[in-house]
């Protein structure tokens, strides 16, 4: 049995999103969807989440793609979530490659022969395709915590 585990935000969840879920749950058996509390984002610097750690969880529960839905609350803990949970497969987005080359080692899957697991990187989110509330614009990209979208306080 392949397990695939994955993280994100997923605030304000997009097609983006759940095509991420749906690449991921079609390399494997089991997906694991790790989902980051807000103490977690905070302390990275991303300051824009608008949905509630709750609200991020239960709409990734909605989608009926993850088997198993967990919480990432610190720097490290993907290694040891890929330890614990015998994950033979990474996916994350292209705008992270190269941040998390040191899990290669850790995965228990991969080609015949080899030690170091799958990683996958999705596409980059295209704003043009899905906006859920009207108010997002393109915004380039400074770096591994920039959102490809960022989206307007409410009022």
């Amino acid at each position: 049995m392949k397990t695939v585990i994955t993280y994100g935000t997923f605030d304000l969840l997009h097609t983006g999103h759940v095509n991420l879920l749906k690449r991921a749950r079609a390399l494997g058996d089991r997906l694991i969807v790790g989902v980051t509390t807000d103490g977690y984002d905070q302390s990275r610097g991303k300051l824009n989440v608008l949905e509630s750690l709750e609200e991020r969880v239960e709409n990734v529960r909605k989608t009926g793609l993850a088997d198993l839905i967990i919480t990432e609350e610190l720097e490290g803990q993907k290694l040891h979530d890929i330890q614990k949970y015998g994950a033979d497969i990474f996916v994350i987005g292209s705008d992270w490659t190269g941040k998390f080359d040191y899990l290669r080692g850790t995965l228990r899957g991969g080609l015949p022969g080899a030690h170091e697991g799958r990683f996958f990187n999705r596409p980059p989110f295209r704003p043009e395709f899905h906006c859920p509330h009207g108010n997002c614009r393109p915004r380039a990209h400074s770096g591994p915590f920039s959102p490809g979208v960022q989206v307007r306080q409410r009022h």
